[in-house]
């Protein structure tokens, strides 16, 4: 049969004089692909800590749709510049917890003090801020809003994600990898349900700003971990576009014995950055009464938790700790 099909379009040979096509070129693999791993991002948000007993114990944050439902007037709100208003006095999530992170600031980088989170081993100094920040929001909750179009936006094209795992000698333990976070302008394919499908072929985002910067890593009994790295994502959600960017971030996947892997991704987000997405942008059409924030209230409790980037004039930090969860499915990452 196999001969009968070559007859009949004329061959795959050398391009004779019948007029039939010359022959195809022979695939070239990617180098080194036989040694990479590669996964898209088919789950993302925020990382939750667990907290033992009330976590707001002054309650939420409130915005226009919590002041109108008490029968309060809503203050005065600027989300083009929300230092000019009055601050409304929100409650920052400063309970104990326990969250299974890493401590971004180990071995004395600059930053702003803040009490840190217990690791899962008992650990001390686990770094999310952000948390810090926004866990007394309602719309951030657990369930809610945010962590719905977020969690949507890495499936249907909006935020797409790739892992590129590089010099693999033992999927399951290698104690010397390297890891590259990268952006795509490409949609991963996608099953009726809308999960992603796993083993599409997907490409890097071509702007090399989107190109995150390599970093070591290691694998130990299939769990993946590298870092330090800097990561830059293309965000364009709904109402919001822009970057969602991470500094000194590290990186966790626990791979499965089928491909997929569950983690997190944890760095410090500038918080010119993060107020520019959830704040300037969201909270100017109706994302502070879909949340449920004043915008006054949400930069000032970004500066007042941030703990990296110290400016040395002022001595306030400009960047936040954060730490996001991550879902993700074996997947080829074009180069």
């Amino acid at each position: 049969m196999a001969a009968l099909l070559l007859a009949a379009c004329g061959g795959s040979g050398g391009g004779g004089s019948g007029g039939g096509p010359g022959s195809s070129p022979t695939p070239t693999p990617t180098p080194g692909f036989e040694r990479s791993l590669g996964f898209v991002v088919s789950s993302f948000g925020l990382l939750f800590p667990e907290v033992a007993g009330e976590a707001c114990p002054a309650g939420l944050a409130m915005g226009p749709v919590e002041y109108a439902a008490a029968g309060l007037a809503v203050p005065p709100d600027d989300c083009g510049d929300p230092l000019s208003a009055p601050p409304p006095g929100f409650p920052a999530m400063l309970a104990p917890g326990s969250l299974d992170g890493f401590d971004l600031d180990a071995g004395g980088a600059a930053g702003c003090t803040h009490e840190g989170f217990t690791g899962p081993d008992g650990s001390a100094g686990i770094d999310d801020q952000l948390w810090r920040a926004i866990g007394c929001i309602r719309g951030f909750q657990e369930g809610d809003i945010v962590g719905g179009v977020v969690d949507a936006a890495v499936r249907d094209g909006s935020m797409t994600i790739l892992v590129d795992v590089r010099d693999v000698d033992d999927p399951r333990n290698d104690d010397d990898v390297t890891v590259q976070v990268f952006a795509s302008r490409e949609t991963p394919p996608s099953g009726g349900d809308g999960s992603v499908l796993p083993w599409g072929t997907l490409a890097i985002d071509p702007d090399p700003r989107f190109h995150g910067s390599e970093a070591h890593g290691r694998i130990v009994d299939g769990v993946l971990e590298a870092g330090p790295m800097d990561v830059r994502l293309r965000l364009n959600i709904q109402i919001v576009e822009g970057e969602l960017s991470f500094r000194g971030a590290r990186l966790r996947l626990a791979i499965g014995s089928g491909g997929a892997a569950t983690g997190g991704l944890h760095g410090y987000a500038p918080v010119d950055g993060l107020y520019d997405l959830f704040g300037r942008q969201a909270g100017a059409i109706g994302g502070k009464e879909a949340i449920g924030y004043l915008c006054s209230g949400l930069r000032r409790l970004l500066d007042e938790q941030a703990d990296g980037d110290r400016d040395p004039a002022s001595g306030s930090c400009r960047s936040i700790s954060s730490s996001w969860r991550i879902g993700a499915v074996p997947a080829f990452v074009a180069r």
